[in-house]
């Protein structure tokens, strides 16, 4: 149901939620339309919509990881509300232990990064996106140092002050910096320089 119908906070919402959250299992079942309808709800002004998005995606994911990554290496190329849903649902360490799909998880952060670079950062579901970015990095550097160091680093070097605050919030993360405290500290200290040069 639309918001119009099933305004936020209300007992309606509830069950657009729970239709929502349905449409994994349809998916795994294969239906048509199911994904579409999944994506469209992606961009729900409503935040619990947009939750059960995530929820659907990743009762996707442990059902088969391999269809949850051709879903988003299409959603990458939408909106950064979708952008954002399939970032949400596949940083997580069980759907990165395998190195293939850890590789393909930084190439749609990488991905969502260009988006950022350079965009407006007024809109809602701009800043959505930046605020997942600086949390799903650490997460995905966490799960699979080898292959999100160097792609991190990549961005250091970035005069967008958004990009900057996307890795400054993700060199935040307690538990990265605990397990990679010399390479956080070395990030950081190229952030500083960087910006340095760009205040000369």
């Amino acid at each position: 149901m639309s918001e119009k119908d099933a305004p936020q906070n209300s007992p309606k919402e509830f069950l657009t939620f729970c239709g929502v959250l349905g449409l994994g299992r349809l998916v795994i079942e294969g239906k048509e339309n199911a994904v579409e309808l999944l994506r469209r709800a992606a961009s729900d002004e409503r935040w619990r919509i947009r939750e059960a998005v995530k929820k659907a995606l990743q009762i996707i994911g442990k059902h088969d990881l391999g269809q949850l990554f051709i879903i988003g290496k299409d959603w990458i190329n939408g909106n950064m509300y979708e952008q954002r849903a399939i970032l949400t649902s596949i940083c997580r360490e069980e759907f990165l232990r395998d190195p293939s799909y850890a590789r393909e998880t930084f190439h749609l952060l990488e991905k969502a990064m260009n988006s950022i670079a350079g965009a407006k950062a007024s809109t809602r579901e701009y800043k959505l996106l930046k605020k997942a970015l600086g949390y799903y990095w650490s997460s995905a550097i966490l799960a699979c140092p080898e292959q999100g160091k160097p792609m991190f680093e990549h961005w250091l070097l970035s005069n967008d002050p958004n990009i900057r605050w996307i890795l400054k919030k993700a060199l935040k993360d307690k538990q990265l910096i605990k397990k990679e405290s010399h390479w956080v500290a070395r990030c950081r200290h190229k952030i500083i320089n960087v910006q340095d040069e760009l205040l000369k």
